[in-house]
């Protein structure tokens, strides 16, 4: 298996429209043994994989695809599971939104949910990657359509579970940032963010 037609077959498909999960994580599976036995027989082995060679080989740039993809997949299944206890919470609020005081103890009870300093990763179900392909990583391109990057879109929506996150954080920022239902945990957020940047 060349590491060409390997990496082709993922930013070719890509071009027209964004993977799915499911055809990257057959994708990782296939190519398991070929980033092993990469890994193993690395020509830049004295140096942290994958290297940032001024001059990348496809070798490189395979190990750099599938380690990134790998690690996201890794961060989407922690989000899978995060969706369904979401759903449950979901759930629970709607029996209890015209009860202030049950809304209060639910809040409070999924502050660190809602304050989840990884939120930003929800943003957008549509992640895009662009792995350096044979060029100085230090040079600053001022070109984004540049033909050395290899990119690759993938959907990480599966069944529209991205719905679920923003139906949850637009609850949760109703609750605490625009009517603060729980004034002291809301001022002692706000000190702790000043403190922060002081």
């Amino acid at each position: 298996m060349s590491y060409l037609n390997q990496i082709s077959e993922l930013t070719e498909k890509s071009n027209n429209k964004s993977l799915t999960i499911t055809y990257v994580k057959n994708w990782l599976n296939k190519n398991w043994g070929l980033y092993l036995n990469t890994v193993d027989n690395y020509r830049c082995s004295q140096f942290i994989l994958p290297c940032m060679c001024c001059t990348r080989g496809n070798d490189c740039l395979f190990i750099d695809i599938y380690k990134t993809l790998s690690k996201h997949l890794e961060k989407n299944n922690d989000i899978e599971g995060k969706i369904q206890l979401l759903k449950i919470e979901l759930a629970e609020y709607n029996s209890i939104a015209n009860d202030l005081e049950k809304t209060k103890k639910w809040l409070k009870r999924n502050l660190e949910k809602g304050l989840d300093t990884d939120s930003e990763y929800y943003a957008t179900p549509i992640k895009s990657f662009s792995f350096l392909n044979g060029r100085d990583p230090y040079v600053k391109f001022l070109n984004e359509n540049d033909s050395n990057y290899a990119r690759i879109k993938i959907n990480f929506d599966n069944e529209n579970d991205f719905e679920i996150l923003y139906e949850f954080y637009n609850l949760f920022n109703m609750l605490f940032f625009e009517k603060k239902i729980l004034p002291n945990e809301y001022e002692k957020f706000k000190s702790d963010i000043n403190k922060y940047f002081e």
